[in-house]
């Protein structure tokens, strides 16, 4: 089937977790057979051979036929091409692999170079309803089942496929007739892929990769490869500023104004005169350069940006606890009653609901703790993108949402 997935069939044994020739397959959709309806389906046809006309359908019978559906691998197909096309570089295809022994409720993962990086738990015939609905009013309507979609922390009705037309006329009559829409369970596990493959694509990007990029741009821009690679930086080196630009987000499409970048800064981004490049710093300084594109990604529109803004006091907490380690490296030296605490108030005031589609845009005073409180949240809230005021363009509009506060 398409986007070179293997095709899972109903009841097929699980082996061994396969491996691509030279090495771990990059990514993998594995999942529990109870999900096999997800990827197949049934049909009734006309029944063939009526009497008098061979090959004729035969008046009011049928025939019921399971094949194996195409529909995921499109999807995946899509998802992927639109990746590509969005963050300037080719993606591996997702591999489909039905394996019960890594689940111990009917589920799935998603695993890239054979490392689990996601899972969720999900029955084939749920059906999650697009409704921001307070406690009392989900146990006002019997809606036991509130679940997040697995890649927010944003809760929703969760139904069975039989129950969402009588489920959505409730919550419509109980919130003046607000917009509910139902999303499947196939769709939740594509997009759940989706958002996946856009947060760790940079575990897709090598030094192959990058070479292939650098000869594509030869063809058009010699001189600007041959100003950076490897005068400034040799391949790995590249690919290690190209793989930091896409860990917070920032996409690589546009190569020649990351190598016009890296041509200003390098020379000067050295610890000594004639000491090794600061990666660090570099990252940071093409990342500001790519700030116009960066913004408008994370943009609701072309112009409006709506961002959290920070307390003075929650900042000057993160920057009076940062240290610079020996390699460069800055930390929060925090406890971790400190730490929970600043994860604490960011949750508390970021609403998931508003961001299921867009990121959490975070916008600091103080450049130098952009990063620092970046690696703090990611782990925590990876909806979360923190940027600073500097990296705001005349072009956008911000519009703050609300303030990160502590208690």
């Amino acid at each position: 089937a398409g986007d070179g997935a293997q095709a899972p069939a109903p009841g097929q044994a699980a082996g061994d977790r396969p491996r691509a020739q030279g090495g771990p397959i990059a990514i993998v959709l594995e999942f529990h057979t109870m999900l096999a309806p997800l990827f197949i389906e049934t049909v009734d046809q006309p029944a063939s051979g009526a009497p008098g006309s061979a090959g004729a359908p035969t008046a009011g019978k049928t025939r019921t036929i399971t094949r194996s559906i195409a529909k995921v691998q499109q999807q995946l197909t899509q998802v992927r091409t639109s990746l590509e096309e969005e963050l300037g570089f080719p993606l591996p295809p997702v591999v489909l692999r039905p394996d019960d022994r890594y689940f111990a409720l009917p589920g799935y993962a998603v695993l890239i170079h054979d490392a689990p990086v996601a899972s969720a738990t999900m029955l084939p015939d749920q059906v999650f309803l697009s409704a921001r609905l307070r406690k009392e009013v989900a146990d006002e309507l019997g809606l036991k089942a509130m679940s997040p979609l697995p890649w927010t922390r944003a809760s929703m009705p969760v139904v069975t496929a039989g129950q969402v037309e009588e489920t959505i006329k409730k919550i419509k009559a109980k919130t003046n007739n607000a917009p509910v829409m139902a999303i499947s369970a196939r769709d939740v596990m594509i997009e759940h892929v989706r958002v996946v493959m856009s947060k760790q694509a940079w575990q897709f990007l090598g030094i192959q990769e990058v070479s292939d990029l650098l000869d594509r741009l030869k063809e058009t821009r010699p001189d600007v490869v041959k100003a950076v690679v490897p005068v400034l930086l040799n391949t790995a080196q590249l690919t290690e500023v190209l793989k930091g630009l896409l860990r917070e987000q920032v996409v690589i499409r546009d190569l020649r104004t990351i190598l016009e970048s890296i041509a200003r800064h390098a020379p000067v981004v050295r610890a000594t005169p004639q000491g090794p490049i600061d990666l660090k710093v570099l990252i940071e300084h093409v990342r500001y350069d790519l700030r116009r594109v960066m913004a408008a990604r994370f943009a609701a529109s072309r112009q409006r940006l709506p961002f959290y803004s920070v307390a003075h006091d929650v900042e000057n907490a993160i920057s009076d606890s940062m240290q610079q380690q020996a390699d460069g490296q800055v930390i929060l030296a925090l406890v971790p009653e400190q730490r929970k605490q600043i994860v604490a108030a960011f949750a508390r005031t970021i609403d998931p609901h508003l961001h299921l589609g867009q990121p959490a845009v975070v916008v600091v005073n103080q450049p130098a703790i952009r990063r620092p409180l970046w690696n703090l949240l990611e782990p925590y809230l990876p909806e979360v993108v923190v940027m600073s005021y500097q990296d705001l363009t005349a072009e956008l509009s911000p519009q703050p949402v609300a303030v990160v506060m502590a208690e």
